[in-house]
């Protein structure tokens, strides 16, 4: 499948029209670098592409994309799918940014050795499923990227 760029957001993402003329955004290292509006990229090059469903996935994929490093963001997009498949539920659109936006900051205090108090109630024992969940895309994070987050970002 080939891309044909629409709107160059950086050197690693663009808004495109496939074959279908379906607007998505792709993804990948280098894959609009040296490229204007209407050139190509070739499938190979795509590490990721994302549906535009609304207006505001662009805003928020872009305003995402100036404060977070793209493997961190791909790796969080990537797990909120797996989790919804695994545990079959859909996650409204708003929860890819606010998740990423989240857990970019929980990082950024990790690796700042900054104290990261949770003053919240344990309630796992209530929403058990929701915990497993969390856990899991604590575990992705680990995985992909070897980050380890404490315990209690997971809860």
């Amino acid at each position: 499948m080939e891309y044909r760029i629409v709107q160059i957001l950086n050197n690693n993402v663009a808004i495109v029209h496939t074959r279908n003329n379906k607007q998505n955004i792709v993804m990948g290292r280098g894959v609009a670098f040296h490229k204007q509006k209407g050139d190509l990229i070739q499938e190979e090059n795509v590490d990721k592409v994302f549906e535009i469903r609304d207006k505001n996935t662009v805003n928020d994929l872009t305003t995402l994309l100036s404060n977070v490093p793209l493997d961190f963001v791909t790796t969080s997009y990537d797990l909120i799918d797996q989790v919804q498949a695994k545990y079959h539920f859909a996650a409204e659109p708003y929860i890819y940014v606010t998740l990423t936006t989240h857990l970019f900051g929980a990082y950024q205090r990790l690796i700042n050795d900054e104290d990261d108090v949770n003053y919240l109630p344990d309630l796992s024992d209530n929403y058990p499923v929701a915990y497993q969940i969390a856990d899991d895309v604590i575990k992705g994070f680990k995985s992909s990227l070897d980050i380890s987050f404490p315990e209690s970002e997971g809860k």
